[in-house]
């Protein structure tokens, strides 16, 4: 059996440090699964993209079209105008992540920690205390909203930090590759942490136990709207999958 309904283009996206890395691990795994089904097809674009346009959509649809295989691409910006068109007509098909605001910052300073001490000056080696983080994180906040508003599947980082094998079924039942689920999971579970780019400590609301009030007061007060619209996002997404009883427990 192989699935065959599929969209041509799949759309990775992520608030950085919402475990969006790991998500495009298990996406692109269930792809290159189903793709090896199929005549090779060189589409000559990096996994990772900075900005995407209309053109090279266009480009990528050109290249596999009526030929049943599927691109992904990772990506953290805002949709490009007119991405709701290509949505609508079943030619992209995108989710997203994300994740406490606060948790983010503490994540930056870690990854900002660990590039300087290998001095692998990538994203975030000038993040070294939390005020400096507060831009950019409500600037991919703004990112998430414009995503949002196209109703696409936003896991929450909440749940893959306590349930992978949930995360993943969720992931791949939108993409309609579920019949690739234990596969792609055995690759990228608990047990093989070391598989997973970017992955740091994977541990939800570090805030409660890992800072002081008075950084604490900070946050709260920085990101009183993200955190708000953060919480809605996960509260909607639980529900909606029903997993009520699972909410409550966080």
């Amino acid at each position: 059996m192989i699935c065959r309904t599929i969209l041509p283009i799949i759309i990775s996206h992520g608030v950085p440090k919402s475990a969006s890395s790991f998500l495009w691990q298990n996406a692109k795994e269930a792809i290159n699964l189903h793709n090896k089904t199929l005549p090779k097809i060189k589409l000559n674009h990096p996994d990772y993209l900075n900005k995407i346009n209309q053109e090279d959509i266009d480009s990528i649809l050109e290249k596999i079209k009526d030929k049943n295989f599927c691109s992904i691409i990772k990506y953290h910006n805002k949709p490009f105008e007119g991405m709701k068109k290509y949505i609508d007509q079943n030619k992209i098909l995108a989710f997203t992540s994300t994740r406490d605001p606060r948790d983010i910052a503490l994540a930056f300073i870690d990854a900002g920690k660990k590039e300087r001490k290998l001095k692998n000056y990538r994203h975030f080696y000038k993040f070294e205390t939390l005020d400096q983080t507060v831009k950019n994180i409500k600037n991919n906040y703004k990112h998430l909203k414009f995503w949002l508003e196209l109703d696409i599947l936003c896991i929450p980082f909440s749940l893959i930090s306590i349930n992978r094998y949930k995360s993943v079924n969720i992931l791949l039942k939108y993409l309609n590759f579920s019949f690739y689920g234990d596969i792609v999971f055995k690759k990228f579970s608990e047990k093989n942490n070391n598989s997973i780019l970017e992955f740091n400590k994977g541990i939800n609301k570090r805030y409660v136990n890992e800072i002081s009030k008075t950084d604490l007061d900070f946050l709260n007060s920085a990101f009183e709207e993200e955190i708000a619209l953060y919480k809605k996002v996960e509260k909607n997404f639980y529900y909606k999958n029903n997993l009520v009883s699972l909410y409550y427990s966080l």
